[in-house]
């Protein structure tokens, strides 16, 4: 799923590490 100016701003993205699915 990409994101740009839609999503919120505390959105992470799945690159973080922060991610853990």
């Amino acid at each position: 799923m990409s994101c740009q100016a839609g999503c919120p701003l505390f959105f992470i993205p799945p690159r973080q590490p922060h991610v853990s699915s």
